[in-house]
């Protein structure tokens, strides 16, 4: 019966075996083979009795097989010299004279190469192969996946003999892989203590500091997730508050959802998706949090705006002629058969909004402004109350100082 006994893996190591995991299903896709699968069950947070240290582990389930073409076995090795093979042949087996002269060449790959020796392989057909080193692992197995995941144990433990002052926040960390929840939020929490650092805004205080950058939030946050033995001797540690992981949580869930407008968003969208992130992804997970809060604010900002438009009521007499002091909002321009025409949007001084379609007007957004126009008509667009202006006159724009 295959043993299912989940294994303990470092998280330092995860990307690791993943890496070579998917080596192998590559192969054995190209064999038609089942594939290898694997599932994380869970982190595992353990403390040293010794010192404190706390090390992140992922319990992983693999299943599967080394892929490996059924019924073949080997036979020997044929040794290519100057002047001759020689055939080195398994105890008890025989291979075939015809290979004392045969090239170096593999029947597998059909890939020409320099060898100095290739492989006999048999059937239980009684076909013979010559394959080359690189493929004779296809007929005689590759490693056994389980035996990967044990190994990448074994290093964990090694690592650990070694008296806790290795650097483990380096090392293999370009396959370094971690809960996204869990690092969003401790990224949230060093947000909250430091602000927000990019790599972009680091480089920039280098440039203007002799070369020295500030810690950037992806970095520090990192670190904290997996703290090197240094920070637990100052006690220069942090852990994540469940206001930070609900953030996290919140800002996953959008980004997971959103409709993605830009490359970037596009990369963030995917890596919000990943239950599992990358090292190499750090920096821009770690935005994440920035991301969502400028989101969030920007929509607060649009909900409160249109709360207070809700309010506006339509002024003066449909026909009549009427003075306006005016803020301009938003202006749009449209191409028709007679030409450009720009819907301008305001609103006056008691918030009420007022448009005006034009082909000359040529208001600023932003900007304050006295005008002379005729009430066209009583209008409503989605549940907001305006009035529709016509044959305005700016009679001027109204400053800052004007005002005062």
């Amino acid at each position: 019966m295959e043993n299912n006994k989940p294994f303990l893996i470092p998280a330092v190591n995860l990307g690791e075996l993943n890496f070579r995991l998917e080596k192998l299903n590559k192969r054995a896709k190209k064999l038609g083979l089942p594939e290898v699968t694997t599932r994380v069950l869970g982190v595992k947070v353990e403390v040293s009795k010794a010192t404190g240290y706390e090390r992140r582990y992922f319990e992983i389930e693999v299943n599967g097989v080394a892929p490996k073409l059924p019924d073949w076995e080997f036979m020997g090795t044929i040794q290519h010299t100057d002047q001759g093979n020689i055939l080195n042949t398994v105890p008890n087996r025989e291979i075939p004279e015809t290979y004392r002269i045969a090239e170096r060449t593999c029947d597998h790959c059909q890939k020409i190469r320099n060898r100095k020796d290739t492989y006999i392989v048999r059937h239980v057909s009684g076909e013979f192969k010559q394959v080359g080193h690189n493929c004779v692992r296809d007929f005689l197995g590759h490693v056994n996946p389980k035996h990967l995941a044990k190994m990448m144990e074994y290093i964990s433990l090694f690592e650990a003999s070694q008296g806790e002052d290795e650097d483990f926040c380096g090392g293999r960390s370009g396959r370094w892989l971690d809960y996204t929840v869990d690092y969003v939020a401790l990224c949230a929490e060093v947000i909250k203590r430091d602000g927000w650092v990019s790599r972009t805004a680091s480089q920039a205080y280098a440039a203007k500091a002799n070369g020295i950058g500030l810690p950037t939030t992806s970095d520090i946050a990192w670190a904290y997730l997996h703290p090197h033995p240094e920070m637990y001797r100052t006690k220069d540690l942090l852990k994540a508050t469940e206001e930070s992981y609900q953030l996290a949580k919140e800002a996953i869930e959008f980004v997971a959802s959103m409709e993605t407008k830009s490359q970037y968003e596009a990369n963030l969208q995917i890596a919000a998706r990943n239950e599992m992130m990358e090292y190499r992804n750090k920096g821009l997970v770690a935005s994440m949090i920035v991301f969502y809060r400028k989101d969030l604010a920007k929509r607060t900002e649009r909900a409160n705006k249109m709360s207070e438009l809700k309010n506006s009521k339509h002024v003066g007499e449909i026909k009549k002629r009427m003075d306006f002091v005016v803020v301009v909002d938003g202006e749009h321009t449209f191409e028709s058969q007679f030409g450009s025409v720009t819907l301008y949007r305001m609103r006056d001084m008691e918030g009420n909004v007022l448009t005006w379609w034009t082909s000359a007007g040529s208001l600023e957004v932003g900007k304050k402004y006295a005008m002379v126009g005729t009430v066209k008509k009583h209008d409503v667009y989605k549940e907001i109350n305006q009035t529709v202006l016509t044959r305005c006159k700016v009679e001027q724009e109204i400053t800052a100082s004007e005002v005062a």
